[in-house]
């Protein structure tokens, strides 16, 4: 069974998922300066009284020393254990709902393109035009999602400036949209 420490409170929980505490991480909108500590003091708590393990699996990628340190004492574990390929294996292979989710995002972003491609015309900015498929991103997804890319005209990409577009100038955009954590470019 899996323990998840995580910032607010999934509900249901996971698949799998044992026990979860929560954190907020950011207060009145600003981001507190110590989340990583947050994390190391709910995983001290959700370790207390947990059977001892010889073996702990940790993504190297990802983790915090004093975190591995906390987790490692939590259990008594004497061998901490790289994961990443294991890992790397299991977010390859893409579940049902992630795969709507992927669609979603891919829906989200032809709408935002949409958008692009009727916003670039001679004399708009790249600013614009990047607002105009930012806009349209926002509206199709009914909540925040991320939309960004490459929107320099005349370029062969870079993030939009306060430029205008030349008539006859060559225009790509490689734009993408992240929505709860899913890409789509």
């Amino acid at each position: 069974k899996a323990l998840l420490v995580t910032h607010g409170s999934p509900n249901p929980l996971p698949a799998g998922v044992e026990q979860c505490l929560g954190y907020a991480p950011s207060i009145g909108g600003t981001t507190n300066f110590d989340n990583g500590n947050r994390v190391d003091g709910l995983l001290k708590q959700i370790l207390t009284g947990r059977p001892s393990i010889k073996k702990l699996g940790y993504q190297a990628q990802a983790a915090r020393s004093d975190t591995l340190k906390i987790a490692a004492a939590g259990v008594g574990a004497n061998e901490l254990i790289a994961i990443d390929e294991d890992l790397q294996g299991v977010q390859r292979k893409k579940e049902a709902d992630e795969i709507a989710m992927l669609r979603e995002s891919a829906r989200i972003n032809c709408a935002a393109y949409a958008a692009v491609k009727k916003a670039i015309v001679p004399g708009a900015t790249e600013i614009e035009v990047l607002a105009a498929g930012a806009q349209a991103a926002l509206v199709a997804a009914g909540e925040w999602v991320q939309h960004n890319g490459d929107f320099q005209s005349g370029q062969l990409g870079g993030y939009a400036r306060d430029r205008r577009i030349e008539a006859g100038e060559l225009y790509i955009v490689d734009q993408w949209i992240v929505r709860r954590h899913y890409w789509s470019d």
